[in-house]
């Protein structure tokens, strides 16, 4: 990663989509009723946290992909600036260990695939050749942190909820 600007710019797009849920999105109180921890349960956590990886990945191989990888790195980013408001006003102390978590977990690993997946597209749009081998072991550790991530995420759930 030795281009440092790209990791720039790709966290300064998150963060702007952060920024913008603030500024656009009016929270409600909200009631969460489900505290249990269940295999379906962790799927469910899973599936909604890996389409962003998975769709960056794939993206990562097309000629323009670079343009909706950013896209979905804002969107990601809305998202996540949405989920703190909503969780400001829930439980406190929740937000707290959600946001430890997904700067520990997730957010390194989002970033990271961003990188290299904006890069890859970028590479193939200049038509420069790039080995694909550890752009494939990027995924199949993806699925692994995210898959740990989503366990992690209903085990606080079931604390908090």
């Amino acid at each position: 990663m030795k281009n440092n600007r790209g990791l720039t710019i790709i966290i300064t797009v998150y963060l702007m989509g952060i920024l913008s849920s603030i500024i656009l999105v009016r929270p409600e109180v909200i009631k969460i009723s489900d505290n249990s921890i269940t295999f379906l349960g962790v799927i469910k956590t899973f599936c909604l946290n890996y389409w962003y990886i998975f769709i960056m990945w794939i993206m990562g191989l097309t000629i323009i992909g670079f343009i909706f990888n950013f896209f979905i790195v804002y969107f990601r980013g809305f998202i996540y600036g949405t989920l703190l408001i909503y969780l400001i006003k829930i439980n406190f102390s929740y937000l707290v260990l959600l946001t430890l978590l997904d700067l520990i977990v997730f957010i390194p690993l989002f970033i990271i695939l961003s990188y290299y997946s904006i890069n890859l597209s970028y590479s193939i749009y200049k038509k420069i050749n790039i080995r694909l081998e550890s752009y494939h072991k990027l995924m199949y550790i993806s699925i692994i942190v995210i898959l740990v991530y989503s366990l992690l995420l209903e085990i606080i759930g079931a604390k908090f909820v």
